[in-house]
């Protein structure tokens, strides 16, 4: 999956466990506090371009295997 997939996908998740397994299947680990944490910050509003390219750019929510 590139990059542009995996943002396209991580705005149509559902739940934390969305996020995990999005994740999961794009090679990245994140815990599960920080999944329950980013889905309230997209299920209260939704985030920016920039704050999604954080995410998918591998910021301090995530951790490459």
């Amino acid at each position: 999956m590139n990059k542009e997939e995996f943002l396209a996908r991580l705005k149509g998740v559902k739940s934390a466990d969305d996020i995990i397994a999005l994740a999961k299947e794009s090679g990245i680990e994140i815990a599960p506090d920080k999944a329950k944490e980013l889905f309230e910050q997209m299920s209260g509003n939704e985030l920016s371009d920039e704050q999604l390219e954080n995410v998918a750019g591998g910021m301090s929510i995530w951790t490459y295997h």
